[in-house]
């Protein structure tokens, strides 16, 4: 089986990643702030490097919404399976207009998937997680 291409993946600043202590010490004092002051101190803590992922679902619109308004040039991604309706797409340009985003989009390598469709067929999700793991 021939490599897809490789996505290069930047490593965050050492200062951006937490340690286990620091992370529970964020847990127990974000615990009972507000939506809005856990994103607005994720937004702090991390800056650039903090991104919302979204599946243009309900709640991951209203998270847009409100980082927007902490800061507007929030970063914004999805994952586009391939099998996203149509509906998700003008969604996502409603969005990208009303808040004026760029919205990152993820797909999948083409010539993986098509090796997997024909290995497994086109509902491999419904099927044993572990066959999953063999692509």
């Amino acid at each position: 089986m021939a490599a897809g291409p490789q996505v290069q993946i930047e490593k965050p600043e050492l200062s951006l990643i937490m340690d286990e202590l620091e992370a529970g010490e964020a847990a127990v004092e974000l615990d009972d702030k507000e939506p809005q002051e856990v994103l607005a101190w994720a937004i702090d803590r991390f800056g650039k490097e903090l991104a919302i992922c979204c599946s243009f679902q309900a709640e991951g619109c209203v998270l847009i919404d409100m980082a927007h308004k902490i800061d507007p040039n929030i970063r914004v991604f999805t994952i586009d399976t391939g099998r996203t309706p149509q509906e998700t797409y003008d969604l996502i340009d409603k969005y990208r207009q009303r808040y004026g985003i760029k919205v990152e989009i993820f797909m999948p390598d083409t010539a993986v998937v098509e090796q997997m469709v024909t290995r497994h067929g086109n509902n491999l999700f419904y099927n044993d997680v572990n066959l999953r793991l063999l692509c």
